[in-house]
């Protein structure tokens, strides 16, 4: 007997800014992903040489660490992917990804201990910054300040929830579905 369900997991794609910048990294990505290691590599130079921000940057130098781990050459991987780390280390979320990729490279290069030390570096980075991240948050939240949060669009899965929803100004009525779960 077979059960459908309709909702898998889905695995974490990398974000990009909504740019010309973006774009080329998604395209650059996507020829990391099928081997066309080369011509990434001369994409990423030609990028690299048109100013960018911090962030940018580090996302150009995870990129090619991530060419220099397919093409596996581990170590030259690591030395690129500190160098990422360096230049958003100070950011919130930034720097996750070449720390991430340096401690792939050092796991792939069996180099356990140095990989177990460097996690632990994560754990310890990851906690200094959310300790700071809560420190801001009660710092805003104990101000008598109004908090204004944007609006956010309304997602599909909201419009399934109710039987009337407001869209643009616009009330839009859902009918139920019956027997969405089929068993085979």
């Amino acid at each position: 007997m077979k059960t459908y369900t309709p909702f898998r997991k889905r695995r974490g794609k990398l974000s990009y800014p909504k740019s010309e910048i973006g774009k080329t990294l998604q395209a650059i990505t996507a020829l990391i992903k099928s081997n066309e290691i080369a011509e990434a590599l001369a994409e990423l130079d030609s990028l690299a040489q048109q100013s960018a921000t911090q962030e940018i940057k580090s996302q150009i130098l995870s990129l090619v660490g991530d060419c220099e781990f397919k093409r596996s050459k581990y170590e030259a991987a690591q030395k690129v992917y500190e160098s990422a780390f360096h230049l958003v280390s100070e950011t919130y979320y930034e720097w996750l990804r070449p720390a991430l990729g340096k401690l792939r490279a050092f796991l792939m290069s069996y180099q356990i201990e140095e990989a177990y030390v460097y996690a632990q570096k994560i754990f310890s980075l990851a906690q200094e910054k959310n300790q700071a991240f809560q420190s801001y948050v009660s710092q805003i939240t104990s101000t008598s300040q109004a908090i204004t949060v944007p609006l956010r669009p309304v997602s599909p899965a909201e419009c399934c929830l109710s039987e009337s929803v407001v869209i643009f100004g616009k009330r839009v009525t859902m009918k139920k579905q019956k027997n969405f779960h089929k068993s085979r």
